[in-house]
C-alpha cells in the first residue's frame, strides 16, 4: 500500500521551500504519494488523509517558529500529532519545545524517508507531562 504524505512549509525567503521540494522528490522517489501544502493551505482537519506528515519552517529570531502563519497552523495540529509518523525540517536549528511547553506531553514515534538511503527513526517526547 503506497503512503500518503503532506510536506507542509512556510518560508519568506524560498530556501524552506526548496527544501519542501527535495523532501518531496526523497519521499516519492521512496514510493509514497507526496502533495505539497504552504502552511497557509494545511490544518488539523487534513491530518487524517496522511500517513506521516514533514513540517518545514526556518528559525526567526531567537529559534522561534514563524508567527503569523505556520505557528499558529502547527499549534492547532499538535493535538493530532501524538502516534503519528512525521518529520522536522528547517533551515536554522528548529526549538519546538517551546511551543509544547505549556501542552500537555505528545508523543511522535516514526519514520519518513527523505532522501535515498536516509531514513531517520525516531521516538520522541515533546512538552511537560503535567
Amino acid at each position: 500500500m503506497m503512503s500518503k504524505v503532506a510536506i507542509v512549509y512556510w518560508s519568506g525567503t524560498g530556501n524552506t521551500e526548496q527544501m519542501a521540494q527535495q523532501v518531496a522528490e526523497g519521499a516519492a522517489q521512496a514510493g509514497a504519494e507526496v502533495s505539497l501544502f504552504s502552511s497557509a493551505e494545511f490544518g488539523a482537519d487534513q491530518m487524517d488523509a496522511f500517513s506521516a506528515v514533514a513540517f518545514g519552517c526556518p528559525s526567526m529570531g531567537s529559534e522561534q517558529l514563524e508567527e503569523s502563519e505556520f505557528a499558529p497552523m502547527f499549534e492547532n495540529c499538535l493535538p493530532e500529532l501524538s502516534g503519528r509518523t512525521i518529520a522536522l525540517f528547517g533551515s536554522v536549528k528548529m526549538r519546538i519545545n517551546a511551543s509544547l511547553s505549556s501542552r500537555s506531553s505528545v508523543t511522535v514515534t516514526g519514520s519518513l524517508p527523505i532522501s535515498s538511503g536516509i531514513s531517520p527513526n525516531f521516538t520522541r517526547s515533546c512538552g511537560s507531562a503535567s
